[in-house]
């Protein structure tokens, strides 16, 4: 079943916080690299859900620590001449030891999300 990106972002909030737990979750440390593709994965998975085109691109063979690097490209065509493009980035630095809560669980409060990953 296709999901109509319009019904989800105008009725149903609980949707983007579903989306933001999950990648809230997966530990995009910059200095291991190591829930990069893991992290990819789960926008593209939503991006297709939301009946867009999907690449993901990898630099791992060009980076020389050999880690994953991955891109995601999503594409929706609704025949205009005019393009929209979101740009985000997954490294974050280490979390420390200053959470008084788990960073990587998303935790909602009075109305606001506090996540790490």
């Amino acid at each position: 079943m296709k999901i109509l990106l319009g019904d989800i972002m105008t009725y149903n909030l609980d949707y983007e916080i579903e989306v933001l737990s999950k990648i809230v979750s997966t530990n995009t440390d910059a200095e291991s690299k190591l829930g990069y593709r893991e992290c990819a994965e789960v926008i593209a998975e939503e991006a297709r859900k939301l009946g867009l085109s999907v690449s993901i691109y990898d630099s791992v063979e060009l980076a020389t620590d050999g880690k994953h690097r991955p891109n995601v490209v999503a594409r929706l065509n609704v025949n205009s001449n005019h393009t929209v493009s979101l740009v985000t980035h997954y490294d974050i630095v280490p979390a420390g030891a200053g959470w008084s809560s788990d960073p990587f669980k998303l935790k909602v409060v009075d109305g606001k999300a506090y996540g790490r990953g």
